[in-house]
């Protein structure tokens, strides 16, 4: 079955971490950045924080598996904005390939055998 995967990368981008004027790095691959912004405050920042970090692993997952001669994701970050905070708030979220792959497993065996998990 088709996995059924909703949500949309905010800004990703292509960089040169190194300094190099070329986007590819020593593998020939590209790399990119990932930003996912959110309008919350404080309060609804803490209660989905472990949701948007695994949204952005599991983003980070799919575009490697699905292009791995083309892409490798270098950098994520989390970036929070809301009148009700003085300034954004910028966090960067580490790679857990291993979290996102089971995470999209689990997602794919509820939706074979719905109410049985």
């Amino acid at each position: 079955t088709d996995l059924q995967v909703t949500g949309v990368i905010d800004f990703a981008a292509e960089v040169a971490l190194d300094g190099s004027d070329t986007i590819e790095n020593k593998h020939g691959k590209k790399d990119l950045i990932l930003i996912d912004w959110k309008r919350k405050g404080h309060e609804e920042r803490k209660n989905g924080h472990r949701k948007n970090r695994k949204q952005l692993q599991v983003y980070k997952y799919l575009l490697e598996k699905n292009y791995p001669k083309d892409f490798r994701v270098a950098q994520m970050f989390l970036v929070y904005m809301h009148p009700s905070l003085d300034d954004y708030k910028m966090e960067v979220v580490e790679a857990d390939d291993e979290a996102a792959k089971n995470l999209l497993i689990w997602d794919r065996r509820q939706q074979e055998f719905p109410g049985m998990l």
